[in-house]
This record gives C-alpha cells, structure tokens and sequence, in this order.
C-alpha cells in the first residue's frame, strides 16, 4: 500500500482569532509565556469532492438554524426542529422581504388571517347563534332553582365561545322580562327570588377557584411548581378581587377539557344550591368580593353572610376534586405539560 507523510505545524501566534489568557510574547510580571503545542484534536479524513467545510448552529426557542458552508466558499442556511415524544413542532420559513414573519412570528400572521375569515362568517352565523342561546335561555323560565343551576351550568360551558353573554342578557337584562341584575339594583323584583342568577357565582369566584388553583400548583410536577405558582396565584386572585375567571379558565381548559367540564357542573351545582337557599347577592360587573361589599346593603340583598359557609365548602369541594381529577387521570394542568 502506498504510504503518505503527514506534517503538522503548530504555531502561537497569539491571534485574536482563537482564545487565549495571560499569554504574550514577551514574559513578565502577570504575563506567561506563549504557549507551544498542539491545543485541539488534528485528524486526517478521507472526504469526497464536494463536502462540508463548516457547520454552524444557532438556536432559538424553538427552531435551530443551520448555515453550512461547502468547500468551495459555497454557503447554505436552513431552519430545522427538533422533535419530542409528546408530538412534531414545525416552523414556517420565509424567505426576502416576508422572512421577518418566519418561525413564532408566523402565528401572529395566521392568527390575524383566520381572524378575517371567521369574522366574515360570523356575519351570517352570529343571528342564528344568538337565537339559539335565547331560546336556551327562556325555555329555562319558571324552573326556579333547577334552572338556575342549568343555566349556570351552560354560562361556564359557553365561556369558550364567549356565546355565554347571549345567556346572559335573557336572565340578568331585560330580554325576557326577567332582568335580574337591574331589579336586584332598583329594589323593583321579588324579595328572595331576585337575584337567584347571580347568587351561585360568588361561592365560585371567590372560593372555588382559589381551591382549584391550589389543587393544580400543588399537583404541578417540582421543576414546573414556580412557574405554575405565579400563573396561578395571579389568576385566583383576580377572580376572588374581580370575579374575573377567564384567566384562570384559560389556563386549563384546553390542556384539560374534561376537567373545565367538571368546574362548570360544579357551577351549576352552586346555581342550584344557592338559588334553593333564602340567600341573595347581586353583582353590577361580576361576583367577585368587591361586588359582594357592594350589594350587602343592596334592597334585594338576602342573608349575603351567608355566603362564607357556602364558599367554604365550594372551596374544599373543587380542590378535592381538582386534585382528585388531576392525579387520577393524569391530566394536563399548568405545571404538569409534557416535554
């Protein structure tokens, strides 16, 4: 076999192109000497005519990009992902003037295009929805409690598709002759059964969904239990100040749908509850602890402390059950995603 000399040549030249410390030429008080030798691997590699020079990785959230140069001074650039058990992830790339919109920033393009669209369709489908969610509404009129809890229930149920304001308007505004929120107000309803489609919120708002937020931080897996924590304890306390709970809601209803199922037939539960009991408070914005100050001296208001035994219990009642929920079926709650 024929046989090849190899020659390697190794220089210092103290180059700020490769790293260095306190080498310099001339030795000398803090200074070393230059440093001889070979510092990185040398090998010999047979390679075709066309091959990769160099390759250089940059990541990002969550794509890698690659430039790759070929002998030749000929250079590529790609975008890749990497992939987990739990599914594939796929960027979108652009190229010239649109590559600004590449990778995550995407989204927001296709967020705004499907917006159109949806938004155009809705023009034609909105009535037929809005009719619907009447007709659900006023088929519910003369059920007393049990309708109360039903359409509690289906408040929670439509929050997804904000299709809960349409029922809304049957029960607390004027649109069925009902208009339980305005005559709560104005002392014009029936004392003890005005405000019965209000009522069933505050023990939720305020005592149901701190139990169900402590329930997923305390199920959060150790390494995710921080992030979780702040997450959720923004939200609880938003809807226990506010009786705002679509943060809360959000955060886990498409990671577990199942589980928002459960928190609204927990509603309807507290709708029915407190519709049965000579209790009543009423909300101008939503059933949060600042509206329940307000409506304690409310004309229609009936037994309001009443609500903390009430709460109390909604409150242990959604954290044994969220936790119970959350372990026994593994859901996905904030903290606990996979990959």
């Amino acid at each position: 076999a024929e046989q090849n000399e190899l020659a390697v040549l190794a220089e210092d030249g103290l180059s700020r192109l490769y790293p260095y410390g306190k080498q310099r030429k001339r030795r000398g008080g803090m200074w070393y000497t230059p440093v001889s030798g070979i510092w990185q691997s040398v090998w010999a590699e047979r390679v075709p005519a066309r091959y990769i020079r160099n390759v250089k990785l940059t990541p990002g959230a969550w794509t890698i990009c690659a430039a790759v140069e070929m002998n030749g001074g000929k250079r590529a650039e790609g975008e890749f992902v990497l992939t987990h058990h739990s599914g594939e992830k796929r960027s979108i790339r652009f190229s010239g003037s649109l590559v600004y919109f590449s990778g995550r920033k995407f989204v927001l393009v296709a967020a705004a295009g499907y917006g159109a669209v949806f938004s155009l369709a809705l023009l034609f489908v909105w009535p037929y929805l809005y009719k619907f969610s009447v007709y659900m509404g006023t088929s519910l009129l003369g059920t007393g409690s049990v309708g109360a809890g039903i359409y509690m229930f289906l408040n929670r149920l439509m929050i997804p598709t904000g299709l809960h304001h349409a029922l809304n308007s049957v029960f607390w505004f004027d649109l069925a002759g009902i208009s339980d929120l305005n005559n709560f107000w104005r002392g014009t309803g029936v004392y003890g059964q005005t405000g019965q489609y209000m009522t069933g919120f505050f023990p939720v708002m305020i005592f149901g969904m701190p139990g169900a937020a402590l329930a997923m931080y305390q199920t959060a897996y150790s390494e995710n239990r921080k992030m979780a924590g702040g997450l959720l304890m923004s939200a609880a306390v938003c809807s226990v100040l506010t009786g705002v709970t679509e943060p809360m809601e959000f955060s886990f209803m498409f990671l577990a749908p199942g589980l928002f199922f459960v928190h609204a037939f927990l509603t309807g539960i507290s709708g029915f509850v407190c519709a049965a009991l000579p209790f009543r408070v009423g909300f101008n914005f939503s059933a949060g602890l600042m509206d329940y100050f307000l409506s304690l001296n409310a004309p229609m208001a009936e037994n309001p402390i009443l609500l903390w035994p009430i709460g109390l219990v909604f409150g242990i009642l959604y954290y044994s059950v969220f936790r119970f929920c959350i372990l026994k079926f593994n859901l996905r709650t904030p903290g606990r995603e996979t990959g």
